[in-house]
């Protein structure tokens, strides 16, 4: 393992973490910011952004004390449900014809999006897998009721831009211990799990719903086509080039527009969690409610970042040495908290 020693040659890195560090700590004891909630629950940390209407989950990796990142979150906006409304396509949180807002007041905090149409509702519950410890995961279910006096024909599509990075061996993703490393599709009704193993703590995610509409089919590829991808009765991006590698690996749940009644509601259901052998064993699954814990999170933090600062000093005065390793997680604790707290780079 490369030791880090010359500290000349990492002046200018050690420099930036530090006066990242001071910014954030500072930061930190001034005020939380507005527009946005944290709440965590055991292993399990979930952010919500009022102004985009989106989200951010996170989950502690027990052996180095830092919290991993499910989702890309350098912007929270590169995941987004995306709706097809009797032909034509919203994505919510960006289309003007729906307001949103965060709501908190009920048994589980919750998205909500509206417009003349339609109303989407986007509830967050934390869950707790047979084998784990403590709460590792959270459970996105989203409602969807037909405001109109007539029927109308929706569907939607959840894009999950990951922040995972493909293996030496080309594989992002793995069903059933098979590894995926290029563009693919795969049929909803798989009654196994997606996962990542390409971090220290591996991830995964639900494909056969537990409850509510099973996604008619699962679209693993590149971030970028995903999102840029032309959208129309379901169809999804066409799968004739699936030899495409994944520079930036992302998933896209489809669940094809159906018909709904006046009144009527559908909803779907996904499950995000750090691996378990189990997977998600309904049978077995722990959900809980969670409550906000701002001021204690604000706390846990700032002591995070104070142990940061200290090896960095120790290091600086030439006392210890820090593995490169050690460097990268925490500069990837520090930028997690810049993005959870809305600090600007």
């Amino acid at each position: 393992m490369e030791m880090i020693s010359d500290s000349g040659k990492r002046g200018s890195r050690f420099a930036a973490s530090v006066f990242c560090l001071y910014f954030c700590i500072f930061f930190l004891i001034g005020a939380v910011p507005l527009g946005s909630l944290e709440i965590r629950q055991g292993h399990a940390s979930l952010f919500l952004f009022e102004d985009s209407g989106r989200f951010s989950f996170y989950c502690l990796n027990e052996a180095e004390r830092s919290y991993e990142t499910f989702l890309a979150d350098k912007d929270p906006r590169t995941s987004f449900i995306e709706l097809n409304i009797n032909g034509r396509i919203y994505r919510l949180g960006e289309s003007p014809a729906f307001n949103f807002r965060l709501e908190t007041g009920g048994i589980s905090p919750a998205l909500v999006f509206e417009s003349e149409t339609l109303r989407v509702r986007q509830e967050f519950t934390f869950l707790q897998t047979s084998g784990s410890g403590d709460t590792n995961g959270i459970r996105m279910t989203i409602h969807l009721t037909n405001l109109q006096p007539r029927q109308i024909n929706v569907g939607a599509r959840i894009l999950l831009n990951t922040r995972l990075a493909g293996r030496a061996d080309g594989s992002a993703f793995f069903i059933n211990n098979q590894g995926i490393g290029v563009e693919t599709v795969i049929a909803g009704s798989i009654d196994r799990y997606w996962a990542s193993h390409s971090g220290q703590l591996s991830f995964m995610g639900s494909i056969k719903a537990l409850s509510g509409e099973s996604p008619d089919y699962l679209h693993i590829g590149d971030w970028t086509l995903l999102s840029d991808a032309v959208w129309a009765s379901g169809q999804g991006r066409t799968a004739n080039s699936r030899t495409n590698a994944l520079k930036n690996p992302a998933i896209c749940y489809y669940y094809n527009p159906k018909s709904l009644p006046q009144g009527g509601e559908i909803s779907y259901s996904i499950l995000l969690a750090a691996e378990d052998q189990a997977g998600f064993n309904h049978s077995r699954l722990s959900t809980v409610i969670p409550s906000p814990s701002t001021e204690n999170s604000k706390e846990a933090d700032l002591a995070l970042l104070a142990s940061i600062m200290k090896r960095l000093g120790q290091f600086m005065n030439g006392e210890i040495e820090i593995p490169e390793q050690e460097l990268i997680n925490m500069e990837q604790t520090i930028t997690r908290i810049r993005k959870l707290y809305g600090l600007n780079e």
